[in-house]
């Protein structure tokens, strides 16, 4: 089943791709100490395990904002 991301899901994700391009550590913990006010390791494991993910469609989203900028388009 597909689910559509809400908001706190949209904050989640952000975080842990935020996580995944500065942390040195790319591991579920790792990425969680490095985030200030971010979401714990148990937080980021739930919500990267509990649903199912349509890497095509959010792809797609990915590019779609950054065609939204110049420097990205």
């Amino acid at each position: 089943m597909k689910m559509k991301l809400d908001h706190h899901q949209t904050i989640f994700l952000a975080a842990f791709l935020t996580g995944l391009i500065a942390s040195a550590n790319k591991t579920v913990s790792g990425i969680a100490s490095m985030l200030v006010n971010g979401p714990g390791k148990t937080s980021l494991n739930k919500f990267l395990t509990k649903y199912d993910w349509d890497a095509k469609r959010l792809n797609m989203r990915r590019i779609e904002g950054l065609q939204k900028h110049n420097e990205t388009r």
